[in-house]
């Protein structure tokens, strides 16, 4: 197993790191600030976690000091990808700032919910870079470990503690077919490194099995993370349970930081095993598109309504990362360039979208709060268009 080498031209890597440090400084000082904090008053952690976010920002746009395609001795990818995930994940985590705990918000966030959104922030943007399954699966946990904690930390609230409580259960179960997938992928080429095992695929090998499985085990893991059917099941739960804000992040960074590392995973196992693993994952995103889409029709929830909306989107994203395999089966790379391309676009208009979404339903609170109904029941939102025109028009957008 392949560890950090500190090379002599390390110090230069540190402006390439800024994003990953500021984040992760700027988390570590939420966190004491808000053990040390007197009252409710929670203004300066809301300000120290906007600064930090668009320092993180800042640094991605500067040149790359270091003119390496790596970092870390090759754990962390140092490339345009990488940026423009980064630069999506803090546009994303500012917004779920704003919407949870800025001018738009109601929700009445706790001290504890700035550190633990830039953890989260700080996994999505390793998760995206890893050019390791360690650095893959150590930014899968960090982003996952403070999602658990963002789902269930509405205060005096038994409908989100059982929200978090499902997420970690399920959870757990996915990152330990994760972690046996890539245990077997360890054993087939003897590295955790991306680069090693596409090293290891071009040369012929009687234990290429191992490859198969452990592929088919990290699909798993990430099938639960982009919530394809059929790991879907926890998607409308924890998303009706857990704060609007906290699902709007959900729905967007999770989402597009798991795609962002199944790409990179994709290009480097599925191309071995496509005439296998091609038609099953297009029958799964198939699937995935027609399920979410009929169930939320039946929906009378509007946040469980999203979730199945939500599952549906998946499916389509699927088929993008699909058409990647097209270079393997049938045409050209030109196929597989525009397909890369259409998937990052589609991911920056379902995140603005989505998180707009879930932004005026938190935004909202109770839509109409003289009716029978519950805050998030379609039946409040009827009349919108009256009471609260603006908002009427950017939900319907």
């Amino acid at each position: 197993m392949n560890g950090v080498a500190f090379e002599p031209g390390f110090s230069r890597q540190l402006g390439d790191l800024a994003p990953y440090l500021i984040v992760a400084g700027g988390g570590l000082a939420a966190m004491l600030a808000d053990a040390f904090r007197r009252g409710d008053r929670s203004g300066g952690l809301f300000g120290l976690s906007l600064v930090t976010l668009l320092g993180a920002a800042f640094a991605y746009l500067r040149p790359s000091g270091s003119g390496s395609d790596t970092l870390l001795g090759g754990m962390l990818a140092n490339d345009p990808y990488t940026g423009f995930f980064g630069l999506l994940f803090l546009g994303i985590a500012l917004l779920t700032l704003v919407f949870g705990a800025g001018p738009f918000g109601r929700a009445g966030v706790r001290g504890d919910f700035y550190p633990v959104l830039l953890f989260a922030t700080l996994g999505m943007m390793v998760l995206a870079a890893a050019n390791d399954f360690l650095s893959l699966y150590l930014g899968l946990e960090t982003m996952s470990l403070a999602t658990y904690v963002l789902v269930g930390g509405r205060k005096g609230s038994a409908h989100s503690s059982e929200a978090g409580f499902k997420y970690l259960l399920l959870g757990g179960f996915a990152s330990a077919f994760l972690l046996f997938g890539i245990a077997l992928t360890f054993g087939f080429a003897g590295s955790t490194s991306l680069d090693a095992v596409r090293a290891a695929l071009a040369v012929p090998n009687h234990e290429a099995w191992l490859l198969a499985a452990g592929g088919g085990l990290i699909l798993i893991g990430f099938g639960f993370k982009i919530a394809m059917v059929p790991f879907h099941m926890w998607t409308p739960d924890v998303y009706d349970g857990a704060p609007s804000h906290v699902t709007g992040f959900m729905a967007t960074g999770i989402k597009a930081a798991a795609f962002a590392a199944l790409l990179r995973v994709t290009l480097v196992l599925l191309p071995a095993f496509s005439s296998f693993w091609f038609p099953l994952l297009a029958v799964l995103a198939v699937v995935t598109m027609t399920l979410g889409n009929l169930v939320a029709l039946a929906q009378t929830n509007l946040k469980r309504l999203l979730a199945y909306s939500s599952i549906a989107h998946a499916g389509y994203l699927l088929l993008g990362v699909l058409a990647l395999l097209v270079p393997h089966t049938r045409q050209g790379h030109a196929a597989a360039e525009a397909a890369g391309g259409g998937v990052l676009f589609y991911l920056v208009g379902y995140a603005v979208m989505n998180l707009a979404a879930f932004g005026i339903v938190s935004f909202l609170g109770n839509p109409a709060p003289d009716r029978d109904a519950d805050a998030d029941d379609l039946r409040g939102y009827a009349g919108l268009a009256r009471r609260q025109p603006l908002a009427a028009a950017a939900l319907a957008i």
